[in-house]
């Protein structure tokens, strides 16, 4: 095998040794395009002759105010504009972007505080209800006690008179049995 070549199958071998028609193509341009610059040196003339030299200075004076008002000043003041317009564009821009941060930090500020508010209102509406219910719960404890303390009044006096009254029948009941054991009257 030669150098290369090792490794590669057929398919591939063809494609490294021959060079392609495109390959071809491009290096006859490179050597066609590299050739005219070297043929045209050869006439080169570095430093022209005086009237030629003097002509073309006259000449270059002449064609300088009419380039300078005809293209190059419409030119440069329409490039100039174009940067104005530009920066202005970004001045503004920066400008609407400053604004929007702030309005931006404005709102959160205005967000947290209003949710701050929101929360203390809500803390203070639950213990609102906490004390309410405090309340409710002491009244109807007290309530609930006080009921309690009147059913045990009621008891005990309806006890006493459970008593008294049965003392009273016990006292008769007793003179009763015992006139019917005894067979006369006490």
């Amino acid at each position: 095998m030669r150098y290369g070549q090792m490794g590669q199958t057929g398919e591939n071998r063809k494609r490294i040794v021959r060079p392609t028609s495109q390959s071809v193509m491009w290096i006859a341009l490179m050597i066609l395009l590299a050739s005219t610059p070297a043929h045209a040196a050869a006439d080169l003339v570095l430093i022209p002759s005086l009237p030629v030299l003097v002509s073309l200075l006259v000449l270059f004076v002449i064609l300088i105010v009419p380039l300078n008002v005809l293209i190059f000043k419409p030119i440069l003041d329409v490039l100039e504009e174009r940067e104005r317009r530009t920066s202005g564009a970004r001045e503004r821009s920066d400008e609407i972007a400053r604004e929007a941060d702030e309005v931006l930090a404005r709102y959160r500020s205005e967000l947290a505080a209003a949710r701050s508010e929101a929360e203390k209102t809500r803390r203070e509406a639950v213990d609102r209800a906490r004390e309410e219910q405090q309340r409710q719960t002491a009244a109807a404890r007290a309530e609930a006690e006080q009921k309690v303390e009147q059913g045990q009044r009621d008891l005990a006096d309806s006890l006493e008179g459970a008593r008294t009254e049965l003392n009273s029948h016990v006292r008769d009941l007793a003179g009763s049995a015992a006139q019917q054991i005894l067979g006369r009257t006490l």
